[in-house]
């Protein structure tokens, strides 16, 4: 995947990877994903590990919360090439 082909969430999150080295020195960040679908009003965690298939109720207003999604810590981008990847 090159920087022209990665999409702006790719690129952000590229960003935000060379913006924490760059202050290596003086802060520490702890960098974590979630990853959800949403398709057909349904709300999938892409991250669950147990194998099985976590939806969370659609909810109808413009502001919608989910609460209890897998979150995955991370510490290189190639890592979240390789979840995206993986759950796909």
């Amino acid at each position: 995947m090159t920087e022209q082909t990665q999409g702006v969430n790719y690129r952000a999150l590229g960003d935000l990877f060379k913006l924490a080295e760059q202050r290596r020195g003086t802060f520490i960040y702890d960098i974590a994903v979630q990853m959800i679908e949403i398709y057909n009003e349904q709300v999938r965690d892409l991250l669950v590990t147990d194998g099985l298939n976590k939806r969370y109720p659609w909810c109808k207003s413009y502001f919608c919360q989910i609460v209890s999604v897998s979150l995955c810590y991370v510490v290189l981008l190639k890592e979240i090439y390789f979840l995206n990847k993986y759950i796909h």
